[in-house]
């Protein structure tokens, strides 16, 4: 046999469309979010929006699950690739989270370090739907995890700066808001780097001989 014939089966045509579909949905419910960073934003809108996004996440979820029930992967990789689909999902919600402070806090101005940690997650989104475009052409895929880790700690940077920020704010209550929200911002990051270093597992072992060991 070939070292081609012997190498793990690799996702089909659904499970690449599952993957395409979920990272898209997370970049359109990134790219909302980033509205607030307008004039004149309008909360209650960018929450039910991002609300209509989670529910599609949801769905896109449980389609992923009845796909590698019925694809028979091996169990490493059925579990991984549940794992990113997971991290992918609570991305989504963690940003619908963020929707509904803004809301209930009446939050429509933001400081600079805020509106930089929601530019930043939507470059983590952009970065993971271009990383997983690829997932059935594993050795063309983009190293996005290394992208992902850079953002990762770009965001913590700029995490640790807005609570310095809020140390010095009048208003305790709307600093707590601050930063209750870039909290949340920061870990949508977090997620994504998480489940790109998944996905680098899995792909590790598609490029791989069977019986080759990773180190």
């Amino acid at each position: 046999m070939t070292h081609e014939q012997l190498r793990r089966p690799r996702p089909g045509p659904a499970i690449e469309l599952y993957f395409a579909s979920a990272a898209n949905n997370l970049v359109a419910a990134a790219r909302t979010l980033e509205e607030i960073r307008l004039d004149v934003p309008d909360p209650h809108g960018v929450r039910v929006r991002l609300s209509a996004f989670a529910r599609v996440s949801h769905q896109l979820t449980e389609q992923l699950v009845c796909l590698l029930v019925a694809e028979r992967y091996e169990t490493p990789d059925r579990t991984e690739l549940y794992r990113v689909t997971s991290a992918l999902d609570y991305a989504v919600d963690r940003l619908e989270s963020v929707g509904r402070m803004i809301e209930i806090h009446g939050l429509t101005a933001f400081p600079d370090e805020v509106l930089v940690l929601i530019r930043r997650t939507a470059d983590a989104a952009w970065a993971t739907s271009q990383g997983l475009a690829l997932v059935r052409s594993p050795r063309t895929m983009p190293a996005y995890w290394l992208e992902l880790n850079r953002i990762s700690g770009d965001t913590d940077r700029m995490l640790r700066a807005l609570y310095t920020r809020c140390f010095g704010m009048d208003c305790p209550a709307e600093a707590a808001a601050l930063r209750d929200v870039s909290t949340e911002i920061a870990d949508v990051v977090r997620l994504l780097a998480i489940s790109a270093c998944t996905m680098q597992g899995v792909i590790d072992r598609w490029t791989q001989p069977q019986g080759v060991q990773s180190n």
